[in-house]
């Protein structure tokens, strides 16, 4: 196989690489690699040389496609968005996989308070906050033994509940956005 081969195979596997990217980036990234390996290869190196400089397809297509996923997630402001590009960022990043979990934690206590608030829906009398002569205190569903036990909060239960799942998912949104601004704030900042 001679030099252009070589290289139109490398280029070819670089664009199907960069596929999630829109194609005016995808076809700038492609010509300008085809540059510098057409000049390596002008200045005497082999296709093979020129390419071993450049590493793997994937090793090479990597930070375009992350940094693509960053700014989509940047600017587009939807949550879904952001926990894909803090995935692809969080083996080598302690600021994504923070932001990660931190999110989940949240996306987590979003969870228990809307099954909590389904709960009350559907057997009002048996979830709350609950306290008994004994001094006992029961939060959520109320066990069988708690005899006599009455419920302290009443229909504040369920401003309390929603409210909770408001500021979690709130928690959980800020979470992952400070997240991508530091990363994106420490990627400009090291170059």
């Amino acid at each position: 196989m001679n030099d252009a081969n070589t290289i139109h195979i490398w280029l070819n596997e670089l664009e199907r690489a960069l596929a999630g990217l829109p194609e005016a980036s995808r076809r700038d990234i492609v010509n300008e690699a085809r540059a510098h390996l057409e000049d390596r290869v002008a200045a005497g190196l082999s296709a093979r040389s020129a390419l071993h400089g450049f590493g793997t397809v994937k090793d090479y297509a990597r930070p375009f496609i992350e940094d693509f996923l960053l700014s989509r997630a940047i600017t587009s402001n939807h949550s879904l968005h952001m926990i894909k590009a803090l995935v692809t960022h969080s083996a080598r990043s302690i600021v994504a996989f923070l932001g990660l979990t931190f999110a989940a934690t949240f996306g987590g206590l979003t969870l228990i308070n809307l099954l909590w608030l389904i709960d009350k829906i559907g057997s009002p009398d048996k979830v709350g906050y609950f306290t008994d002569s004994g001094a006992n205190n029961y939060i959520g569903h109320l066990p069988a033994s708690a005899l006599g036990a009455t419920e302290q909060l009443g229909p504040w239960w369920y401003v309390l509940t929603i409210a909770g799942i408001i500021l979690s998912l709130f928690l959980a949104r800020l979470c992952l956005r400070l997240s991508g601004f530091a990363i994106v704030r420490a990627r400009s900042q090291s170059a």
